[in-house]
């Protein structure tokens, strides 16, 4: 009787440990997140993504729900927050909107910092080339796990 209890004990102990979570939110993970997305126009509607530094892909449903999109290309993340630091993105200080909008949120560490634009065409092409990039990728991700 003993021995058998054990065994059950043993047995949900250790599906237990094998359980970790390997997908967390954008607001309970430690790391880098990047937000980006769009906004406005004629319906207003606005779409917003976190990429998170481990590669796991969200979509923003509203300030507390999100959507796991999967894990997104372990190079194309890497490339994403590398140019993002290269390109001193953070030390840029635009707040454009427009009617349509785009923007880049950081969460590297206790600030978020805002990046948003679309009234006005932008001075450097850097960080238009950026956000298309990101959103590229993004899509081709999208793309490939539907078709998964």
């Amino acid at each position: 009787m003993f021995v058998k209890f054990y065994i059950i004990v043993v047995i949900i102990f250790s599906l237990t440990l094998s359980c970790t979570r390997k997908y967390t939110s954008p607001q309970e993970f430690k790391g880098k997140v990047l937000n980006i997305g769009s906004g406005g126009g004629f319906t207003g509607k606005s779409i917003q993504y976190s990429i998170l530094e481990n590669g796991q892909l969200y979509e923003v449903l509203n300030d507390s729900s999100y959507l796991n999109l999967g894990e997104m290309d372990a190079v194309a993340v890497q490339q994403i927050f590398l140019n993002y630091s290269n390109f001193k993105f953070n030390e840029l200080k635009i707040n454009d909107p427009g009617n349509r909008y785009y923007f880049i949120i950081d969460n590297f560490g206790s600030e978020k910092h805002k990046l948003t634009w679309g009234r006005n065409e932008l001075q450097s092409s850097t960080l238009e080339v950026f956000y298309n990039n990101a959103m590229g990728m993004i899509t081709k991700h999208l793309k490939k796990n539907k078709n998964d």
